[in-house]
């Protein structure tokens, strides 16, 4: 019976001793604590062998690292060369080695473009429009440049036709509908006063009308020239790179 009292004892005793924390100060000292707070300034805790006493305090100045019951640790200055435990804690930011990382662009630089019926390949792989326009920009190759621009203004030109050329088309047909109806009303009741309003209302929507599709008609030009321009600019690098 004894035997088996002194075995719970110690089994009680390591259960303690693991769950709890432990402070790593600067000057080599150690506290075993339970940490309840990690302020900016400093750290709050109450001792391991009076978990109900009074609230301690200690400045992080002070403090080297925080090894928690859990395994993680919270680091106040350089961590050891291989900190086993040195997983993320609460909330302190501790020394860390990382690496930019190496953009998608920046990977694929110097691979031929290729064009196909449904987009952009890289080796063999499907790009963006967005995409192929960083690689072509990194090159900073001034006919590349060029092409570039000139197909971005020709695009957007394009755009501003084809917006316009809709809104005129549709004001237009409204219009040229008015005019119609007003001249049947007119017909119908046999009154005619005025210069003809209908006829001049009519005249105004197809005007308009006309004018929305041949700005429909200089936007997809400009489209078309804005996606010539463009594959300049991949045939230019395509030759630059070989």
């Amino acid at each position: 019976m004894k035997k088996w009292i002194f075995f719970l004892f110690l089994f009680g005793s390591s259960l303690f001793l693991n769950a709890q924390d432990t402070i790593f100060k600067k000057n080599k000292g150690r506290v075993l604590a339970k940490v309840t707070l990690v302020g900016s300034d400093t750290i709050d805790y109450y001792k391991a062998s009076m978990p109900d006493g009074p609230v301690y305090h200690l400045p992080k100045s002070e403090i080297s690292y925080i090894k928690y019951e859990n395994g993680n640790a919270d680091y106040f200055e350089k961590p050891p060369s291989n900190p086993e435990n040195s997983q993320p804690g609460n909330t302190e930011v501790r020394t860390q080695t990382t690496t930019e990382p190496v953009k998608p662009f920046e990977k694929e630089a110097g691979l031929r473009i290729d064009v196909g019926r449904r987009g952009f390949y890289v080796d063999n792989r499907r790009k963006t429009q967005r995409q192929i326009s960083k690689m072509l920009q990194k090159q900073h190759n001034p006919m590349v440049d060029g092409y570039l621009h000139t197909s971005w203004n020709e695009n957007a030109i394009g755009q501003v036709c084809s917006y316009s050329g809709l809104v005129s088309s549709a004001i237009g047909g409204e219009f040229f509908l008015i005019g119609l109806i007003t001249a049947g009303s007119s017909n119908s009741s046999g009154t005619s006063s005025g210069p003809d309003i209908s006829g001049q209302i009519m005249t105004f929507g197809a005007v308009l009308f006309v004018g929305g599709v041949t700005s429909n008609v200089i936007g997809v030009i400009q489209k078309k020239r804005s996606r010539a321009s463009y594959l300049r600019a991949i045939e230019q690098y395509n030759g630059s790179i070989l």
